[in-house]
């Protein structure tokens, strides 16, 4: 399986020409660069916002799961995986198709 999850990336990485760098790089490539303040803070406030829609997340689940009368223990190990896991793969098809990766 280790061995499988690359194959992907690298087959892009061929084909795709997104990885390729022509070694020559423009002005006009540098000219939306973020300082590294600006970069800084919008880290923070990414992982801010992330904390806080993982907090809403876990309580929903948590009720959720009380409501529908699952151990805390499958919650957390299923429940929560599972739903983090479909989020992963949702912005893994986004950002291929943005790419056309496909």
């Amino acid at each position: 399986m280790a061995g499988y999850c690359p194959l992907p990336v690298l087959h892009a990485k061929d084909t795709s020409g997104f990885f390729k760098s022509t070694g020559e790089q423009t002005e006009e490539e540098h000219e939306g660069r973020w300082s590294l303040k600006t970069a800084l803070i919008a880290l923070v406030i990414a992982s801010v916002m992330a904390a806080f829609m993982s907090e809403m997340l876990v309580g929903a689940a948590e009720e959720t799961g009380k409501v529908l009368g699952m151990s805390s223990v499958f919650i957390g190990v299923i429940f929560l995986a599972a739903v983090g896991g479909a989020a992963e793969s949702i912005s893994a098809v986004t950002m291929a198709s943005r790419i056309k990766w496909t």
